[in-house]
């Protein structure tokens, strides 16, 4: 459960976003909350003992910023949906989770009268209550009819773009600046930084926050660069990109930026990737990212007594951050044998224990405090060595560069097996890619600094048949860690002489690019198939609809230049968005359309879903004669069969339409992506 922490004297690091000195109340899913002026809905229900997303395969899911839902806020007859993570609580506010069946609208009187009862009896710890797995629910397509915040459009001009405002970017800011360019930095949250406070080092002879400060003062003091904060980019392409920015109180009105550039620079950083063991997203599990956040804007804690568990420094400097607050670090378990680190001997002077060479075996989580089960990280065996009960354990599992936008704008990517990471590849005209380190990986950022020991990579998994497997990544796809098959006989080796065995990667159809890094870094996919599949998918991960027409056009409006170049060549011909109704079941995001049920060869696609309403959807397809009627929808082992709403027949010629807003010619849009 989270507590409230103190902030010292000397540290103003915790709790940079409330004010104490206004305590508010409000209502969520019926329950009476206390917060502080300044929480968001996500971190006061954190604060108020909401500790669980929901259900995943009956699995319960611990609470994750990346996964926290939409919630309904209700004024009288009016109503309006935000992100719970961005959305200010409100003295007297009364704000309602969306799931499945409320994605119209807020909950009936019946039912909120119903949830009201169920939460006073219910014994269960408090939680979302999401039904995990599935299509998250999205804001209906006809938004006109619902009271859904306004749009406010804007425009703007820069030779320099700048999407990532950490560390990368501000350097990528000054070093344009310096050339004489006029920069825009976008940032998508409040602060610039990013998680240079968790990940980074300082240089100069300075700490990381005071270098983070000089490093911001100078990029404020440059007439030449101009910074927005709190604005997302959803979308992007040679010379052009859209962001948009959701603010943070009930009255905000959505805003839609498009800016022009000539130049782009992605600076997005890296997420983080989790620990694989068994129960590895159960309630009282957090990544060491949101605790991080938390602790840094909510004062906020996972817990009075932790444990923290970590294959790099940054793990490390964490636990030093919890120890100065006044929460008990029962233990630091570090999966590598022998890691250098500035902070081990100041946890050491605060009376924390380090074991080194261990992983955690396995996790359970009983009457608000978890188990965690401890073993030699380089032994797979299924007997714990030890057992340590405290109120929630911090992970830290390594990180991967964020090339979303980079795929999205047509980028390839590569393995770095120094890295265990994917990188991006080749070049795309006027857009680059910022933030990846120049040297070794045990490089150290300052020459006066003792030697910092790099991450470690690929923990050892134990199996156990009566559990589900751990999770490979912290996306809402929920892609577990596959348990492995020992060759058996003739008969393995003539399926992999025949190719039979590959049958197995060949299906695994995620999308998410840290799902594939895990699935390498796990040994379950071969390195070569990551380009593969990224280029299938590459446009199967577009934004969901932002609440209102203007902000979210509709595939019918986004053009051929908003197609990445690899689905045009892939389909061949012409395209035609269409609509999709499924027969049963929901679609997803994604997922790859097949003329027929029997087609399951990611080649023999002829289609892609783009964007998804309950049981209809937006869908990309080669336009051919006669055109299709029917299709079937695959993502994974789901197959869904569909009709086709507006079949269209096949064009003269290959379609090139260019909306003129989009600030790139026609010529440019057929350009197929560099390196690809």
């Amino acid at each position: 459960m989270f507590v409230r922490v103190e902030s010292p004297a000397d540290n103003r690091f915790s709790g940079s976003l409330i004010d104490r000195t206004r305590p508010l109340r409000f209502t969520l899913d019926g329950v009476a909350m206390q917060a502080f002026a300044g929480d968001t809905v996500f971190s006061a229900a954190l604060a108020n003992g909401v500790s669980e997303l929901g259900a995943f395969e009956g699995e319960r899911i611990g609470v994750s910023r990346d996964l926290a839902p939409d919630v309904w806020t209700v004024d009288g007859a009016r109503f309006k949906r935000f992100g719970c993570c961005e959305l200010r609580a409100r003295d007297g506010g009364e704000y309602w989770t969306i799931r499945e069946r409320d994605e119209q609208a807020p909950p009936s009187r019946g039912k909120k009268f119903a949830a009201r009862l169920g939460h006073a009896v219910s014994k269960a710890p408090p939680g979302f209550g999401l039904k995990l797995g599935g299509p998250l629910p999205m804001i209906p397509l006809d938004a006109r009819n619902f009271d859904l915040t306004t749009v406010s459009h804007e425009e703007a001009e820069t030779e320099v773009l700048v999407i990532g405002g950490g560390v990368s970017g501000l350097g990528a800011a000054l070093d344009a600046a310096d050339q004489g360019a006029d920069v825009l930095v976008l940032e998508m949250r409040d602060e610039l930084g990013g998680s240079q406070l968790l990940t980074g080092q300082g240089w100069g002879g300075m700490r990381a926050n005071e270098a983070l400060q000089s490093l911001v003062e100078m990029v404020e003091g440059i007439p030449l660069i101009k910074v927005r904060t709190g604005l997302r980019v959803s979308r992007i392409s040679p010379g052009f990109a859209r962001a948009v920015g959701f603010g943070g109180q009930e009255t905000d009105r959505s805003h839609l930026l498009t800016i022009r550039a000539k130049r782009i620079v992605l600076a997005t950083g890296y997420k983080e990737l989790p620990l694989p063991f068994l129960g590895n997203r159960s309630p009282g599990v957090v990544g060491a990212t949101d605790a991080f956040r938390l602790l840094r804007d909510h004062a906020l804690a996972p817990g009075a007594r932790i444990a923290l568990a970590t294959i790099g420094n940054a793990g490390l400097g964490l636990a030093l951050r919890f120890a100065e607050h006044g929460i008990k670090v029962e233990k630091v378990v570090d999966l590598r044998p022998a890691p250098q680190s500035r902070y081990i001997d100041f946890l050491k002077a605060y009376g924390v224990g380090i074991t080194t060479a261990t992983r955690i075996h396995s996790l359970d989580a009983v009457k608000g405090q978890v188990q965690v089960a401890l073993a030699a990280s380089t032994s797979g065996e299924s007997s714990p060595s030890a057992v340590i009960s405290v109120d929630a354990l911090v992970t830290y599992g390594g990180q991967q560069p964020d090339l979303d936008l980079w795929v999205r704008a047509g980028g390839s990517v590569s393995w770095n097996d120094s890295y265990r990471q994917l990188w991006p590849r080749g070049r795309l005209d006027g857009i680059v890619f910022a933030g990846l380190p120049d040297g070794a990986p045990d490089a150290a950022l300052d020459p006066d600094m003792a030697p910092e020991s790099p991450d470690g990579t690929d923990a050892v998994v134990a199996f156990d048949d009566k559990r589900p497997a751990p999770f490979l990544s912290l996306s809402r796809s929920f892609v577990r860690h596959d348990r492995p098959k020992p060759a058996r006989g003739i008969g393995s080796a003539a399926r992999s002489f025949f190719g039979g065995d590959d049958k197995a990667w060949q299906e695994q159809n995620t999308t998410d690019l840290f799902d594939l890094t895990a699935k390498v870094r796990a040994g379950e996919i071969p390195v070569e198939f990551i380009e593969v599949q990224i280029d299938e998918h590459s446009y199967g991960d577009l934004p969901a609809n932002l609440g209102d027409e203007a902000a979210y056009p509709g595939p019918d409006m986004l053009g051929e230049n908003f197609i990445p170049g690899v689905w045009r060549v892939r389909l061949g011909g012409g395209t035609a968005t269409v609509r999709l109704k499924a027969e049963t079941g929901a679609l997803a995001r994604g997922a790859l359309l097949f003329q027929s049920g029997r087609d399951k060869d990611p080649r023999q696609a002829v289609g892609v879903v783009i964007s998804t309403s309950d049981h209809t959807a937006e869908a990309l397809l080669a336009t051919q004669e006669p055109p299709l009627e029917t299709c079937v929808a695959r993502l994974g082992d789901r197959s869904i069969a569909c009709s086709v709403e507006n079949p269209a027949p096949a064009p003269d010629r290959p379609a090139a339409d260019t909306p003129a807003d989009s600030g790139i010619t026609e010529a440019a849009a057929e350009q197929p992506p560099s390196g690809g």
